[in-house]
């Protein structure tokens, strides 16, 4: 493996859609950032993206190349093919030192491979034996492997995966500066729509406090159907939005895959602590 402290190419991949302000395309740009401010070249590159390439930059904030090899594909083989084919070709181009991949593709590529495996793939590898025999091959192309949490490293063995380490995703907590609460909305946020971050959980929360007369409502981030009043959706959301959010919200929830939750009071969040608890808090 190469050290970091030499000049190096290096090329980011996202399997699928690279445009979304999600937790995995937020930790891709922030690590884009960080590595080109040490020196380094970088790439992003994904299957496909939603939103001009062009706007990605206003999005996450971080002026990176990036590059797609193909429209929304028709179907999970389809895709792979795309990547076998075509990723490989425009990554030959790039000449990458190292490549870190978010969701395994397979590569025709020799360069030392990093797979970051953030445990969105689990229920669809529950469910299908094949996909799951596939992503073992997969894996087994690669040079290294990272789960980013204990948890998505137990999931996977359960599963018949391995992980080499286990590396949390930082969080840069000076993006996240709260708000006094004299200043903050009556609302609580839930970041992401995936099967596995549960916003059924949240939504009956919510209603829950507001059934016992708390005038509070929900923010959800991420692409949902609307079902009540007071649940605000917003599909699209900069990462300097989503900040925003965060330092004004009382509130954020964090529900769990077994369907528990806690919640994280403005005043007691994971991300700040003043110490001042909400008679709503759990």
């Amino acid at each position: 493996m190469e050290d970091l402290r030499d000049i190096m190419n290096i090329a980011i991949i996202r399997r699928w859609d690279v445009s979304t302000v999600d937790g995995v395309n937020r930790f891709i740009f922030t690590l884009a950032d960080g590595l080109r401010r040490l020196g380094h070249r970088v790439l992003v590159l994904s299957h496909h993206v939603k939103e001009n390439p062009s706007n990605l930059p206003n999005l996450f904030g971080v002026d990176v190349e990036v590059r797609t090899i193909g429209n929304a594909c028709r179907g999970y083989v389809e895709c792979m093919w795309d990547w076998f084919t075509r990723g490989s070709r425009i990554l030959s181009e790039f000449e990458p030192n190292m490549i870190i991949v978010n969701g395994v593709v397979p590569l025709r590529l020799k360069t030392f491979k990093v797979a970051v495996n953030h445990g969105n793939a689990v229920f669809e590898l529950r469910r299908s034996f094949l996909k799951r025999y596939i992503a073992k091959w997969l894996y087994s192309m690669y040079d290294y492997i990272v789960c980013v949490s204990s948890k998505v490293t137990s999931e996977m063995g359960e599963l018949g995966l391995t992980c080499d380490e286990v590396i949390p995703i930082p969080l840069i907590l000076e993006n996240y500066i709260p708000k006094p609460y004299s200043e903050r909305e009556p609302i609580v946020l839930h970041v992401g729509t995936s099967p596995r971050k549960r916003p059924d959980v949240s939504i009956n929360a919510v209603k829950l406090l507001r059934e016992r007369g708390y005038d509070v409502k929900l923010v959800i981030v991420g692409r949902y159907e609307k079902k009540h009043d007071w649940i605000i959706v917003k599909r699209k959301c900069s990462d300097w939005e989503l900040r925003e959010l965060y330092s004004k919200a009382l509130s954020t929830h964090t529900p769990l895959l077994m369907g528990k939750f806690f919640l994280c009071s403005a005043g007691g969040s994971s991300l700040w602590n003043t110490g001042r608890s909400r008679p709503w808090s759990t």
